[in-house]
């Protein structure tokens, strides 16, 4: 079941297909999914290589269910190995948060598994990124 929250409205996409229930909502709205149901499936990943000598290797951009897209996942190269990151901002104090993020750690081992897959196969010739994009 896909629900789709905006401000005190809910819609829901189920078996049946969309329904609207009233809920109390705080905030901008949200998007959640029963994971337990149906994970999203990642429908394409774009590589754009780093050509500076750090530990950023790529930038990602990952489409799911061939309807939403997350961009600047990191692929980073730490001290145990290659792992990606996922987009993030600097807070006022100073921490970094992501801005999106898998909430449960079977689709974030699927992700990072695809995603370093894909940087791992790309062609040389796959476009180039500065380290600032």
């Amino acid at each position: 079941m896909l629900t789709v929250g905006f401000g005190s409205q809910r819609i829901q996409w189920g078996a049946s297909g969309w329904g609207v229930n009233p809920v109390l909502a705080v905030g901008f709205g949200s998007v959640t999914t029963n994971c337990k149901e149906q994970m999203m499936q990642i429908t394409d990943i774009r590589v754009r290589r780093v050509t500076s000598e750090g530990k950023l290797k790529a930038y990602v951009t990952v489409t799911f269910d061939d309807c939403f897209v997350v961009h600047n996942v990191k692929v980073i190269e730490g001290k145990s190995g290659i792992f990606i990151a996922m987009p993030s901002r600097k807070t006022k104090t100073g921490e970094y948060k992501d801005v999106a993020h898998p909430i449960n750690s079977e689709f974030r081992t699927e992700l990072q598994d695809k995603i370093l897959e894909a940087y791992e196969t790309q062609k040389d010739d796959a476009p180039v990124a500065d380290e600032d994009n």
